[in-house]
């Protein structure tokens, strides 16, 4: 019998523990298991004083009797008890389920985010690689036709022959000529008087020295002689 009363003092204390220790449980609710284990200790103990052979009969009514009521005390704090602990299960299960769900968002707005950024990002190397070809292209077709423009062949070499030899065109004139679109360039002056020629201006002479190579600046305006026919062959 002691035994017996142990174990249920044991599984009733484990009850108000369970209800006791749960998240988020009030002031009421601990009250309540309190109360359970008191008043169910204290029927146990009414219960084994009544089934003491010694006691008198009236003293062993009184017991039974006490008894009785604790025992009806504690199945219905047993039963608000456990319809407690069920609804502390339900809100866990409840809790668990909106955090599982929280993930689950969390996640799919993180995919979603990942794949418009990729997508983005491929719209964008699309974009510039359409950009390069498009571009390159426009050069191929610039090159093509200053290579069938005779002409623009021929300003390129005079540009370069004048930068080579600066000597060789020193007049007003062609100097006006050559800065034609130049609005801040010199006016031609008036001609000049023709010069006597130096003895042995007959004498032939001998053949000119090759052209030095273009520095710096006379490659930047070959350049920019091959860029303005690029764009006079684009212009048509």
């Amino acid at each position: 019998a002691a035994r017996e009363r142990d174990g249920a003092r044991s599984a009733a204390a484990g009850l108000a523990g369970e209800v006791w220790d749960a998240g988020g449980t009030g002031i009421e609710a601990r009250i309540q298991a309190a109360q359970f284990v008191s008043a169910h200790a204290a029927a146990m103990d009414w219960q084994a004083e009544a089934n003491r052979r010694d006691l008198p009969p009236h003293a062993r009514a009184t017991a039974q009797r006490l008894a009785r009521q604790l025992m009806a005390l504690t199945t219905a704090q047993l039963g608000g008890l456990c319809r407690l602990r069920a609804e502390q299960r339900k809100d866990r299960e409840q809790a668990m389920r909106l955090n599982e769900q929280t993930a689950r968002l969390a996640a799919q707005e993180t995919t979603a985010r990942f794949k418009t950024g990729a997508a983005d990002m491929r719209a964008m190397i699309a974009g510039f690689e359409r950009t390069g070809r498009e571009l390159a292209r426009a050069d191929r077709e610039a090159l093509a036709a200053l290579a069938a423009d005779p002409a623009a062949d021929l300003e390129v070499d005079e540009y370069a022959a004048d930068y080579a030899d600066p000597a060789a065109n020193d007049s007003a004139a062609d100097t006006v000529a050559d800065h034609a679109d130049d609005p801040n360039a010199p006016t031609a002056g008036p001609p000049r008087t023709a010069r006597p020629e130096p003895v042995g201006a007959g004498v032939p002479e001998p053949p000119p020295e090759p052209a030095p190579p273009l520095n710096r600046q006379q490659r930047r305006a070959l350049a920019r002689l091959r860029r303005k026919g690029r764009r006079r062959a684009e212009a048509g």
